[in-house]
């Protein structure tokens, strides 16, 4: 008992001492690390999987924090277990541990209830909410009880399903007692807290992310999570944990994931995070492979249309092949555009300089250096028009434009597009609301969109999952000649046919909406799509609000309309294009051209 106070108050002490620091850091050996595992594995039973409807209002960050602190003294796997078991008893009804796995027991008999977790509401608003289904019916059957596996040589068995609603042990309420607990505003000096946001932030993917399967991290992610705990507590500044995030991260094929520097729910416990500053250009990638400048500030030092042959010294080949492992996406081309935009030119230091190196467009090399002032990427539209005529014409439409006019102005030159000689809509981007009631005037009959499912999750590690067709995926456009109906949720389009070719552009960018937009128009036939596959990643993206460090992942799936997968592969081009570093120079789009090309060549070829 005395040993115990010790240790407790030992415990105390030390973690003062490190969020007295700027940063703390932890060791974490590989016994340590496997231990740490195991409590990751009954966190997300506990949580997310057992019938106990009382550890919905438990602490969850106070507890795991408390937890980690006391598995991490541990110097046998004895000790472990017995202090996990006594922890997690509470939570998860007749929980035993056993050396062997033991076999799911007969299905219960009904009336059961039975707890399981969705994606499409609650996880958005909160870390700590989601939305919880008690089951009573005859259909579904599950086994009374369920094993986990723990460790090679461990495994967890609880009760999944009872015979009637449990009741609020004194022990849990005990435990909720015990909780009371204030946070640090600077969360992530501590290793002990970035360690229980490690374990929190991955059970997520572990658990509900979409493409957990067809990505094979079912038997990966348990060494990619130990790996990941040792590299959080061991972090030396908050630069290095959020590199180490991205690079743990990157293990996942989702575009729609993103690390979010500092990222959390309102009156969190984040108090402070070190922002990230970028230089103001873009970079882009051409047939040939090369990198150039595709926008720049006026007083960055730099022009457009410049091949980057280095950064700091450093081959631009080399360096994104080495900051590749930084970014998730479901494709290799939409991970090296991730680079572009992220990682490649980023820096933890306002005011820093970039050295470059370029080819301009005389071909002759010269270095040059660009400050490092805007805090976020720079990312602009340029001065481009939301419709305009590039060729005589032939109109072109960008609906994917941050600050787009929308239908009310594309309205306007409705007659002007019935005698277009045709028509250019530019979707490499992520389009706004108003790309459906413009593809309205291109249809004879509806158009639905894909399958988006939304998946219910009944036991751990994907074990048991059902995919349904939601109300979501019975949305899609209506012809601008039929009656509008309110459900259809977009701007009432004006009532007119346009029978003029259509041309639609897209590229890796193009992702989740614009990627249901584009399968629509692919399947549907409604226009030739030009450019290059897009990004492979769709479904409803769900924001985690972690102190410290946040993401974004994929929670619903996406399904083609013949059912086939669309994670990874995306949409495919009807004609491959990428421009050309000499048409970059010269200003020119090379897929608007040809589009253009194959408008005034139709019916003469």
């Amino acid at each position: 008992m005395k040993l115990k106070i010790v240790l407790i108050v030992l415990l105390l002490i030390q973690s003062i001492h490190l969020t007295a620091q700027d940063f703390g850091r932890l060791t974490v050996s590989d016994f340590q690390a496997t231990q740490l595992w195991k409590l990751a594995q009954l966190y997300g039973c506990a949580r997310y999987f057992s019938p106990n409807p009382y550890v919905d209002n438990l602490d969850w960050y106070a507890f795991m924090e408390k937890n980690i602190c006391d598995v991490l003294p541990m110097t046998s796997r004895v000790q472990t277990d017995s202090l996990l078991l006594a922890r997690f008893s509470p939570l998860l009804p007749d929980l035993q541990f056993t050396d062997a796995p033991a076999a799911d027991s007969s299905p219960a008999v009904c009336p059961f209830y039975i707890k399981a977790t969705t994606l499409n509401t609650g996880f958005q608003k909160s870390a700590t909410s989601s939305r919880v289904i008690r089951m009573q019916e005859n259909v579904l059957q599950l086994p009374q009880k369920h094993t986990v596996r723990l460790s090679s040589d461990l495994h967890a068995c609880y009760r999944i399903t009872t015979d009637k609603l449990l009741e609020e042990s004194d022990e849990l309420k005990q435990l909720k007692k015990s909780l009371e607990y204030k946070w640090t505003k600077d969360f992530y000096v501590c290793p002990y807290y970035r360690l229980t946001n490690a374990i929190i932030s991955g059970a997520y993917i572990q658990h509900f992310y979409a493409y957990y399967t067809e990505d094979g991290l079912a038997g990966t992610w348990e060494e990619f999570m130990k790996s990941y705990l040792k590299q959080v507590a061991a972090c030396a500044s908050y630069p290095e944990y959020l590199i180490v995030s991205y690079a743990h991260y990157g293990h996942v094929k989702d575009g729609h994931l993103y690390v979010m520097n500092g990222y959390s729910k309102p009156g969190s416990m984040l108090g402070k995070f070190q922002p990230i500053y970028y230089p103001q250009i873009e970079a882009g990638v051409t047939r040939e492979g090369k990198i150039y400048v595709s926008s720049c500030a006026p007083d960055s030092g730099i022009r457009a249309g410049e091949e980057i042959v280095s950064v700091n010294g450093k081959d631009i080949h080399g360096l994104i092949a080495e900051k590749m492992k930084y970014a998730s996406a479901a494709t290799e081309a939409d991970r090296k555009g991730k680079v572009l935009d992220l990682f490649l030119f980023q820096s933890f230091q306002k005011d820093s300089v970039l050295r470059l190196e370029v080819r301009g467009t005389d071909g002759q090399l010269r270095e040059t250096s660009v400050s490092i002032r805007k805090g976020d990427n720079y990312i602009t539209d340029g001065k481009e028009d939301f419709i305009s005529q590039v060729k005589e014409g032939i109109w072109k439409i960008n609906p994917c434009l941050e600050k787009g006019a929308g239908y009310k102005e594309f309205s306007q030159y409705i007659h002007e597009l019935e005698r277009a000689k045709g028509i250019i809509i530019d979707l490499r981007g992520y389009p706004d609301a108003s790309i459906l009631p413009i593809l309205s005037h291109f249809i004879d009959k509806p158009a639905l969109v894909g399958q988006i499912l939304t998946p219910t999750f009944y036991l751990p590690d994907h074990q048991k999952v059902d995919y349904q067709i939601t109300a979501e995926s019975k949305w899609g456009i209506h012809p601008a000649l039929e009656p509008y109906q309110k459900s259809w949720e977009y701007e009432q389009p004006v009532p007119v046919r346009i029978k003029r070719p259509v041309y639609f552009l897209t590229n890796r960018k193009a992702l989740s909406f614009c990627e249901t937009v584009m399968e629509l128009i692919k399947y549907y036939k409604i226009g030739t799509i030009i450019g290059e596959p897009t990004s492979g990643t769709n479904g409803d993206a769900v924001i985690l609000r972690n102190p410290s460090i946040g993401f974004i992942f994929t929670g619903y799936k996406f399904l083609n309309h013949d059912g086939s997968r669309h994670h990874g592969i995306g949409v495919q081009p009807d004609i491959e294009c990428q421009p050309l570093l000499e048409d970059v120079q010269k200003g020119r789009d090379t897929l608007v051209e040809e589009a253009c090309r194959l408008i005034l060549n139709s019916g003469k070829e």
